[in-house]
């Protein structure tokens, strides 16, 4: 049982994170179709959502691959038990140890024990996958923010005074791929700056840094000289104010 639920565990915890990329795929395609289609990307994104719904189905062969000998192999050994009892029944039998009718009825509870056996073997899968999810929801909904203010945040920020800085900031989404290495610069207040570069290049990643919609690898972010990760967060987000290229933000409410 021990072996199955770590077989278990590991394809579900592969296909949970697959399933997560063809949903991703799935949005990110939807909103950014007009970019894909000007820069003729349908194929390229069509190969890369195909690898991941494949990669979600071979999982999904392999768990029941790895996982559906578990019935037959209850089935066998409530077999062979039955076979051993009538073998030892009869045998106590022939001794006059237990009388005939004894032992049928002693072989009739047996038969009727074998349903829930078998039952046993052919939930356990459910049960154990049902388990899992209840442990993914559970890092989750446990997992750290520093929304939670877990002491970090002891800094108040009514409102910017000097600048806002970038000391060697290095970014990435997935921990593997750096999106951004070393990045340095200043905005003094009252100026502006234009980022500019290709699409993909990470604009929309910086400003996205600021308000602390990710968290950053290395280097720091500074307000005022203020380290963002120690200002309260509740004052930073009445402090700050952004707008992206959303038109809902000027939806009348």
């Amino acid at each position: 049982m021990r072996i199955v639920r770590k077989k278990i565990k590991n394809i579900t915890t592969k296909s949970l994170a697959n399933i997560a990329k063809v949903n991703s795929a799935y949005v990110e395609t939807y909103g950014g179709i007009k970019i894909i289609k000007s820069f003729n990307l349908q194929r390229i994104l069509f190969k890369k959502y195909h690898y991941n719904a494949s990669t979600v189905f071979m999982l999904g062969m392999k768990i029941i691959r790895d996982t559906n000998w578990l019935s037959p192999v209850m089935h066998l050994i409530s077999a062979f038990g039955v076979a051993g009892v009538l073998y030892f029944g009869l045998h106590l039998i022939e001794i006059e140890h237990i009388t005939p009718g004894g032992f049928v009825a002693f072989l009739a509870a047996l038969i009727m024990l074998y349903t829930p056996l078998k039952s046993i073997g052919n939930n356990y899968i459910a049960v154990q996958l049902s388990l899992l999810a209840i442990d993914r929801i559970t890092q989750i909904l446990e997992a750290d923010s520093y929304e939670n203010n877990d002491g970090e945040g002891t800094e108040t920020l009514s409102s910017i005074n000097n600048l806002i800085e970038f000391k060697n900031v290095s970014f990435s989404y997935d921990n593997e791929r750096t999106v951004l290495k070393n990045i340095n610069f200043e905005v003094p207040i009252g100026q502006k700056i234009a980022l500019v570069g290709n699409s993909g290049g990470g604009k929309s990643t910086v400003t996205s840094l600021i308000p602390r919609l990710y968290e950053i690898d290395e280097g720091e972010i500074l307000i005022d000289g203020i380290n963002i990760k120690n200002i309260h967060y509740h004052h930073y987000e009445t402090t700050l104010l952004w707008f992206f290229r959303i038109t809902f933000y000027l939806m009348e409410l």
